[in-house]
């Protein structure tokens, strides 16, 4: 596939949408399809793990959904920052916690391929996790046991829910990694 024609439709300081037509051995498979430009962005996403063998979430407000809603931290890759870094400092600033250990788990990760280009997100595991500040405002850290994630990642949680694709996959390749989920 190849993109034939693009075009900046709306840009401002955080959002770039262009317009484009992807061709395929000669033949237009779309014309003019708007998708949010995010080439120039990655992201880093965590499980962080306390040595109770504990997952730290985030109930956090989403303002495109208007409501609170539980993710994993994660944000954006400064530039001419390491993903590993952005992964520590997003745990620290949402949630307050630090790790002893941090492990790259996954990279390549994509969300809405036919909506947004680029993107790319990190995924990392943190070990050890503890509190050594406040979370920034706004934001409140979750513990979930480890031998409850299964039935979170189910969707029949008693009590909690998480909704968003990236942090279901990241906790479930996580997960399996761990051996924890088959």
């Amino acid at each position: 596939m190849e993109v034939t024609q693009e075009s900046i439709v709306f840009r401002n300081q955080t959002f770039k949408l262009v317009e484009r037509t992807v061709c395929e051995e000669g033949k237009v498979l779309c014309e003019n399809h708007q998708v949010w430009d995010r080439r120039e962005e990655s992201f880093a996403v965590i499980v962080a793990i306390t040595q109770e063998r504990k997952i730290i979430l985030l109930e956090e407000p989403k303002y495109g959904v208007i409501k609170r809603i539980l993710n994993l931290p994660a944000g954006a890759v400064d530039p001419g920052e390491h993903p590993k870094k952005a992964a520590e400092r997003e745990l620290l600033e949402e949630t307050g916690y630090t790790c002893q250990e941090i492990i790259p788990s996954r990279s390549g990760i994509i969300d809405f391929a036919n909506k947004i280009a680029g993107g790319e997100h990190y995924l990392f595991t943190g070990f050890d996790a503890f509190q050594v500040k406040d979370p920034e405002e706004f934001r409140k850290p979750v513990l979930l046991d480890l031998s409850e994630a299964k039935s979170l990642i189910a969707g029949n949680h008693p009590h909690l829910k998480i909704e968003t694709a990236m942090s279901l996959a990241c906790m479930s390749i996580t997960l399996m990694r761990m051996g924890l989920l088959q």
